[in-house]
């Protein structure tokens, strides 16, 4: 059974919704209907039919049933039924949704409460989708529980969130629910800081974590048992090698090295393809103070999944710092520090001042990022204790989740080899960096759409997508020649999930370019792909295909 997933509004006529498992019995039911369908001749993958006029939203959604597991629950919270290109407004007529080409395109504006409630009204379905399979991922793939994360994130971040966010947050929650939506603020809190939450503090704590949890019922364990430290050493390899396969590749060029001496930035997310189901949303912002932003984020986030910016001052990306374990807890979270940066700088300097301020450690990173009026660009290495910036007006960066200072290298990182071009991220540079020499001078949006969906192997010296590429494919690896990279899974569902580009002139006009599945166009078949590759059956359920879409560029609706 081929599955596509964005997420996708109602008016996708290829959507297929996911029934999670929230019960044995839910589970149950799922599998009998699903067979009565095939049986009787019914729609094998679930697809929704659509009308093909546009219709407005009920203003009176039906009571919640949910007695045949989660389908019938979209059902009732769906947003409306239309076709890709009819922007739908919220009530207020100021917030309005459209989808293309495999994106959803989500404007808000006004303040905190305003914009909030316009994004949970407009994605309701989308955000409950997107929060229950993260709530089941999380059990389901770390063995925890969503439950223990919300109470710690409402506890440790109770007043570290800046009020205007946690406004627009609860007012996210209030338009959903309106919806029928179920979820609450800790609900989006979690989400918004689960890479921060899942893969940097969870680790400092599995121990606590393991201790808190009861036996099964049956079980007895010896009064002189030390359970304390059983369950550590698996969960803390896994995560690490979370933390070390987060990747993305990404270049920033001005002056001489573009073709008008603009800036031209372009970034392409590297990660689980189950982690990036849901990363298809670009949210078009206009807040009531500060800058007007537009960035790639998931349904219900104030942030971007991928560190994706624009604002009427800068460009912004960034890619993260490979093995990084340098982390405190306390401080203010990364997703509230990187979306203050964005929303209230008007300057480099002022972006890094923010991003410094109350800095864990966090989801350290390379950011690269342009000040559209000087036409000067930087690179800001963000470790933990250390921190590193270089800038120019004349020249590019490039970063495939690397470092260049010693200290956040040595003091902060485990296990990273910045020449062995057998792993990924060395690989990936070396191939930036030559492409910014091939390319240099001509560089425009259509040479940066070309450079991020770069597929030639530098270790095998020719063109082979692989887990090594610019536009990283990891399920078409065996990894055979995957050297000291012990992070590498032969053939595991991975790689690049999206392609963006950004530019001096879309920036001015709030729009962006970019490509949804893969920066190169090469599809990805769950179906075929699970058929070939049975050791990741356990993913079954959250592995969705992965279409060749073409670029697109998103902008506002233009009134008429």
């Amino acid at each position: 059974m081929n599955r596509t997933r964005g997420p996708q509004l109602s008016g996708d006529r290829s959507i297929n919704r996911p029934i999670l498992r929230h019960s044995v019995t839910a589970v149950v039911l799922a599998i009998v209907s699903v067979v009565a369908l095939l049986l009787t001749g019914g729609c094998g993958s679930l697809t929704r039919a659509v009308n093909e006029t546009p219709q407005p939203v009920s203003s009176e959604p039906k009571e919640l049933t949910n007695i045949h597991g989660l389908e019938d629950r979209y059902n009732e919270i769906e947003l409306f039924s239309a076709t890709s290109q009819s922007p739908h407004y919220s009530p207020d007529e100021k917030g309005y949704i459209y989808q293309a080409d495999g994106w959803i395109y989500l404007h808000i504006e006004g303040d905190p409460e305003s914009r909030g409630y316009q994004h949970g009204w407009l994605l309701a379905g989308t955000i409950q989708e997107a929060l229950d399979s993260n709530i089941t991922m999380l059990r389901a793939l770390y063995g925890v529980d969503w439950a223990f994360l919300k109470t710690k994130a409402l506890e440790m971040w109770a007043d570290s969130i800046s009020p205007e966010y946690k406004a627009e947050l609860q007012a996210i929650v209030q338009g959903a629910n309106e919806r029928k939506a179920t979820f609450d603020y800790g609900d989006l809190l979690v989400f918004n800081g689960l890479e921060e939450l899942r893969d940097y503090w969870l680790p400092e704590h599995i121990s606590d974590y393991y201790i808190s949890l009861s036996p099964d019922a049956g079980l007895s364990l010896p009064n002189t048992a030390d359970t304390t430290a059983l369950g550590e050493s698996t969960y803390a390899r896994q995560v690490d090698t979370v933390q070390a396969r987060k990747q993305g590749s990404a270049f920033i060029a001005t002056g001489s090295a573009t073709s008008d001496g603009s800036i031209v930035l372009a970034h392409n997310t590297i990660a689980s393809y189950v982690d990036m189901t849901y990363a298809n949303v670009i949210i078009d912002l206009v807040p009531d103070s500060g800058q007007h932003i537009v960035m790639q984020a998931q349904p219900g986030y104030i942030h971007s999944v991928a560190e994706l910016y624009s604002s009427d001052s800068l460009v912004i990306t960034q890619t993260n710092i490979g093995s990084h374990t340098g982390y405190v807890e306390g401080g203010i979270p990364e997703f509230n520090r990187a979306r203050q940066a964005v929303q209230y700088s008007a300057t480099l300097d002022e972006f890094t001042a923010a991003l410094l301020t109350g800095n864990n450690g966090a989801v350290a990173s390379s950011w690269l990022v342009g000040q559209l009026d000087t036409k000067e660009i930087m690179e800001l290495e963000l470790g933990l204790k250390f921190y590193n910036v270089q800038k120019s007006t004349d020249g590019s960066f490039v970063n495939s989740n690397l470092v260049d200072d010693r200290r956040i290298l040595e003091f902060e990182m485990a296990g990273s080899n910045t020449v062995d071009i057998r792993r990924g991220s060395a690989a990936r540079q070396v191939r930036l960096l030559q492409l910014a020499k091939q390319y240099r001078g001509t560089i425009d949006a259509e040479v940066a759409k070309t450079i991020i969906a770069d597929n030639f192997d530098v270790y095998l010296s020719k063109s082979k997508a692989s887990s090594r590429t610019v536009c990283a494919h990891y399920e078409l690896d065996n990894a055979e020649y995957s050297g000291t990279d012990v992070s590498i899974v032969p053939y595991e569902p991975y790689g690049s999930s999206d392609g963006a580009v950004l530019t001096s002139q879309l920036a001015s006009e709030h729009t962006i370019l970019v490509r949804w599945g893969t920066a190169c166009g090469k599809p990805f078949d769950s179906a075929a792909f699970l058929q070939q590759n049975r050791q990741f059956d356990y993913l079954r359920e959250y592995l969705y295909d992965r279409p060749s879409n073409p670029w697109t560029s998103l902008a506002p609706v233009v009134a008429q």
